[in-house]
């Protein structure tokens, strides 16, 4: 009802002054006018693309924070990481500190004199609070993670989302807490503890089942691949891919990531601009033989759990789009 409300608010103010935003653009909108009229005490504002240019990015935040920078949007951001951090550096404001995770020397020499420029500092994590992973007990793998911090906070603490890069994204929002901290807001060791703890992230290394284990993730770009081949690298089980790519990403490149990791390839399509199955299929021959194909989904589903065995895991990856349509039939992977 509230979505409904606020559509045809902006639309009326859309048409009295002749704007026709683009659909992003509308929803930010929506979501800034229903922040305000909430009355939230924070709202965490995440960048659609890039930064400096999007429509985010008419806000004066309490802290800027860019994780890091990888490869994604080349053709709207630029075709070098360092044109892209050009870009991402564009939500730093005029005395408003800025916190990353990035570590390439070159990066935060561009990220410092961003700062200088805007009157600010540039906080870099692992100097604010450094993280270090606890190792869990063989049946926790794959329910939590632990990790300690030192630093300007020294404490242990537990976050349901696997896969290291989760360790630094959590480390990264304790980090803009210290720095956002003052005596108009103080948020507690305890409450940082609970809201970690408490977090989930559905479609982000996902587990839905543990036999066999049956872990969906949204990876759908190189680095995502990347991401996350790097925790498939923590666990010696076979490993079969269902897969689904939308048609505007580098399809070969995903794969070079994910598919050596696989015993068999599932191959399918989402709803939303999938990739031509063929193309898949023809870079993922590379790597194994043992690939099936149905551009339907639910069948799609059917043939990856026949084809994995109780002590094998099936990791389903490769869109967004895929994973939500992959959804929509949890109750066959349960």
């Amino acid at each position: 009802e509230e979505i409904i409300n606020l559509t045809q608010h902006i639309k009326t103010i859309a048409k009295q002054h002749n704007i026709k935003p683009t659909f992003f653009e509308f929803t930010t909108m929506m979501s800034f006018l229903y922040f305000a009229q909430q009355k939230v005490d924070i709202a965490v504002i995440e960048v659609g693309m890039g930064g400096e240019y999007d429509a985010t990015n008419i806000i004066t935040p309490l802290v800027s924070i860019i994780t890091n920078i990888d490869y994604d949007h080349e053709k709207y951001l630029g075709n070098t990481k360092e044109l892209i951090a050009k870009t991402k550096a564009g939500i730093i404001k005029e005395n408003i500190p800025c916190i990353t995770a990035e570590q390439d020397q070159i990066i935060l020499s561009l990220f410092e004199q961003e700062c200088r420029m805007k009157n600010t500092i540039l906080h870099i994590v692992k100097n604010v609070t450094s993280a270090k992973m606890i190792k869990t007990n063989k049946e926790e793998k794959f329910i939590f993670q632990k990790f300690s911090t030192t630093g300007d906070i020294t404490n242990i603490f537990k976050i349901r989302l696997l896969g290291k890069h989760q360790i630094i994204n959590a480390s990264t929002a304790i980090a803009a807490i210290i720095t956002i901290q003052n005596k108009e807001m103080n948020i507690s060791l305890k409450a940082i503890q609970q809201g970690l703890e408490e977090t989930t992230w559905p479609g982000r290394l996902q587990i839905i089942n543990t036999k066999p284990l049956i872990i969906i993730d949204g990876a759908h770009n190189p680095a995502g691949m990347k991401t996350l081949q790097q925790f498939l690298s923590t666990t010696r089980k076979s490993k079969n891919i269902l897969l689904g790519i939308a048609k505007d990403k580098p399809i070969k490149k995903m794969l070079s990531y994910i598919a050596p990791n696989a015993k068999k390839i599932i191959v399918s399509q989402g709803n939303y601009k999938p990739a031509d199955m063929d193309i898949i299929v023809k870079h993922a021959k590379k790597y194994t033989s043992q690939i099936y194909c149905s551009n339907d989904v639910k069948k799609a589903i059917k043939i990856a759990l026949l084809q994995t065995k109780n002590d094998e895991m099936l990791i389903i990856t490769g869109s967004l789009y895929f994973i939500g349509d992959v959804l929509k039939h949890k109750e066959l992977l349960q």
